[in-house]
């Protein structure tokens, strides 16, 4: 399932909202900073799946965001072993058990797209 892996790019490896600093200007949102990095390279796809397993991404970045690189055929089981990746860190991490229920619920999704 992940035989269709993108060009290793660096990613931020932990974006969410509270990790970037956007400023408005003239041409629209600009990226002017970023706090937090756990960088690595990755296929790109693996930090857009992070920021869509907390919901962060509005209906208008996915637009801007898949006119600039549209999403490979596949993504969306891509995206689910990328969130279990994520959820499996925030269970190392934290041991929330809101975290264990949401990965044994998409463990459970996943293993019926095998």
């Amino acid at each position: 399932m992940l035989a269709d892996q993108g060009v290793p790019t660096l990613v931020h490896a932990d974006i969410w909202a509270g990790n970037i600093i956007v400023q408005q200007n003239g041409a629209g949102w600009q990226i002017t900073g970023i706090v937090d990095p756990g960088a690595e390279y990755a296929d790109v796809e693996l930090e857009l799946a992070y920021l869509e397993s907390f919901n962060h991404p509005r209906p208008a970045f996915m637009q801007v965001y898949t006119r600039r690189r549209p999403l490979r055929p596949g993504y969306p089981v891509r995206r689910m072993i990328y969130w279990l990746l994520t959820y499996l860190i925030h269970v190392w991490l934290f041991g929330a058990q809101q975290y264990l229920d949401i990965t044994a619920k998409l463990a459970a999704e996943l293993r019926q797209k095998i």
